[in-house]
């Protein structure tokens, strides 16, 4: 799993993505870093939050949801577009993604084989980018300008 493990955090951080490797108990002391001084109205959590209108998540600066896996040899997470909560990814300003290391996957055929892909699903490689305008790299166009991956490391279970 670590070679995985390695590959995803290299591979997400070539597309600046920021990775913060953590244990289960520890996410949330890594969100609030994260999240540094934004208000709380200026965030949506989809883990402690009820669902809420497109217009007004658009308006968060800061989203914060669990994805159904990771794709090592890309960086790149994998959204289930049945969920209600995929706009989350998409919307606000900046979005934190959790994922679980036991969720990694070697490629996205690894993944589509695997059984466990949604049918409907959406990749995020990076924070939202485009080159379409004079070929200039520019940030946030099409989504989040930035993008922090919380990628919660097995725990192993004590005697």
């Amino acid at each position: 799993m670590a070679g995985l493990t390695e590959q995803f955090i290299i591979e997400a951080e070539a597309v600046k993505s920021g990775v913060h490797v953590t244990q289960t108990a520890e996410v949330d002391q890594i969100i609030k870093k994260l999240v540094g001084d934004v208000s709380p109205e200026k965030i949506y959590d989809t883990r402690h939050q009820g669902a809420i209108e497109r217009a007004k998540l658009a308006q968060m600066e800061i989203g914060i949801s669990d994805m159904v896996a990771g794709i090592a040899d890309t960086g790149s997470l994998i959204v289930d577009l049945s969920r209600s909560d995929h706009l989350v990814s998409l919307l606000p300003q900046s979005h934190i993604a959790i994922v679980r290391e036991a969720d990694l996957f070697g490629t996205l055929s690894d993944y589509l084989t695997s059984g466990q892909a949604p049918l409907r699903y959406t990749q995020i490689t990076g924070p939202s980018k485009t080159a379409d305008i004079e070929k200039v790299l520019v940030y946030g166009a099409h989504g989040p300008v930035r993008l922090d991956i919380v990628l919660i490391r097995n725990e192993q279970k004590l005697n």
